[in-house]
């Protein structure tokens, strides 16, 4: 089942595509955007995101059954949290 949460960076400042391109590298994440919006997926999860202003929606269209929600989101924004702001 899709989920959809925000995060807001705690540095207040969204990252570059490059920062974004550069890390999903790291985390073995399948990873495209096209300027605000794009898509992601790795180790079973996939979905979108779009980066507003301040913060970045994220939309989670596929998980494994048995990984939880809230195991997830853990990941994702910690995979977003580790980007440094423009």
């Amino acid at each position: 089942m899709a989920f959809t949460f925000t995060l807001k960076p705690e540095h207040g400042c969204l990252p570059s595509l490059a920062a974004l391109e550069a890390e999903a590298k790291k985390y073995d994440i399948q990873f495209s955007v096209d300027r605000e919006k794009g898509t992601f997926f790795g180790n079973g999860v996939s979905g979108s995101f779009t980066l507003a202003k301040d913060c970045i929606h994220i939309t989670v269209t596929n998980k494994p059954f048995l990984l939880p929600e809230t195991l997830v989101k853990m990941a994702i924004s910690k995979w977003f949290g580790s980007l440094p702001g423009e």
